[in-house]
């Protein structure tokens, strides 16, 4: 008998997870679910929003062609293959921006797009991906706005040399934009006011090479990537189930001596429970394989095992615009240490940020005034400059 639209609400979130899980026995029931009274549209919809539509559409056309209508097959391979072309474009563009870079003495490692897609998943095309993210080395920003300028790239405002400097300090990337695809310039892997798990030492000297088309590009290790992935996830909440599927995908490549040395390092140094919130939500919901030693040591976190419940359950909702002060306050509880709290706060609030400097413009040598200018601006200004300056 064929399930109503009302007796299945989560029929197409079920599926969508379904296509996605790391678990086989739970793939095996793709077929029961196409039984049901499915709203394809709303179903691309989510697929599209969770930024799964690639794998997504890989998987259910493999899986199931036979039982999904001539129309919705499609439909399926056409998103595929529009996705496709779009990855193919995308990584040609950047493995000409690094070579760009590369010949004038800047050296890149590759974050995210088409190099975490091979990282993750061994095939460009099963990530969504829609901009292109470069991490140089911070004293190399100035020289690259000016190379990437020169070529075409239109920075997302003109700085000129000290806002530059300021800039360095104040933030970890940039954006240019070249033909309507956004290239983002980074020089840190979390914003300044996060304390840094990964040193710039650490990141450069343990890289991993991928091979994309006839380039060889430099990425984050995987143990370095797995971090830096938590880390982005506890920034933005959670709110896209992409990042926890990267996770999980990810998470097949490390060996367990790996892993506890990876745990051991973030005790260490005071993200334990944003690595412990990031493997939670990929083994509850695409269970993630995990060696069993570090599932007993991440389920001790029992503040995380919460918010990972909170998180699961507003995954799907409707998307709405994202708040920067919840965002604040979802960060603050991913970390297990005062000081490292202290310190978050104390950064949104004293430190000079790019607004700050871009309101008013000071001399280098009077940069340390921006650090009262900041609080005043925060507590007076509040009506004319947004939140999210922070």
């Amino acid at each position: 008998m064929i399930q109503s639209r009302e007796s299945s609400p989560g029929l197409e979130r079920e599926l969508i997870l379904a296509t996605v899980c790391l678990d086989e026995s739970k793939i095996e029931h793709i077929g029961e679910r196409l039984r049901g009274a499915i709203d394809w549209s709303h179903l691309f919809r989510i697929a599209t929003q969770q930024g799964l539509l690639p794998l997504f559409c890989q998987q259910l056309v493999a899986l199931a062609e036979n039982q999904i209508p001539i129309d919705e097959i499609t439909h399926l391979k056409k998103a595929l293959e529009t996705n496709t072309q779009n990855c193919i474009r995308l990584s040609w563009k950047l493995i000409q921006c690094v070579e760009l870079l590369e010949e004038n003495g800047i050296n890149c490692i590759n974050l995210k797009g088409p190099v975490l897609a091979l990282q993750a998943y061994g095939d460009l095309k099963l990530r969504q991906f829609s901009d292109l993210d470069i991490l140089i080395h911070p004293m190399d920003f100035p020289k690259a706005y000016d190379v990437l300028e020169q070529a075409g790239y239109s920075p997302s405002f003109k700085l000129d040399e000290k806002q530059r400097k300021y800039l360095v300090r104040t933030d970890n990337h940039f954006s240019f934009n070249r033909l309507g695809d956004i290239i983002e310039v980074h020089w840190g892997v979390a914003p300044r006011e996060n304390i840094y798990p990964i040193s710039e030492q650490q990141m450069w000297l343990d890289v991993n090479s991928i091979q994309v088309f006839d380039k060889k590009l430099y990425t984050l290790s995987l143990e370095n990537m797995v971090i830096f992935i938590c880390l982005h996830g506890a920034k933005h909440g959670w709110r896209q189930l992409k990042w926890i599927v990267d996770l999980a995908y990810l998470s097949r490549y490390l060996p367990e001596t790996s892993w506890l040395t990876l745990i051991e390092h973030a005790k260490r140094m005071g993200f334990f429970r944003q690595v412990c919130l990031g493997l939670l939500l990929s083994i509850d919901l695409v269970d993630a394989l995990l060696p069993s030693k570090v599932v007993e040591l991440i389920k001790t976190d029992q503040h995380a095992q919460l918010i990972a419940s909170k998180v699961r359950a507003s995954l799907f909702e409707a998307p709405t615009k994202p708040s920067r002060f919840g965002d604040y306050l979802f960060y603050l509880n991913t970390r297990e240490r005062w000081q490292d709290r202290f310190h978050y706060v104390f950064d949104l609030i004293i430190k000079p940020k790019t607004p700050d400097w871009r309101m008013i413009s000071l001399p280098e040598n009077m940069y340390l005034l921006y650090y009262i200018i900041r609080p005043i601006r925060l507590l007076f200004g509040k009506g004319k400059a947004p939140v999210s300056d922070m």
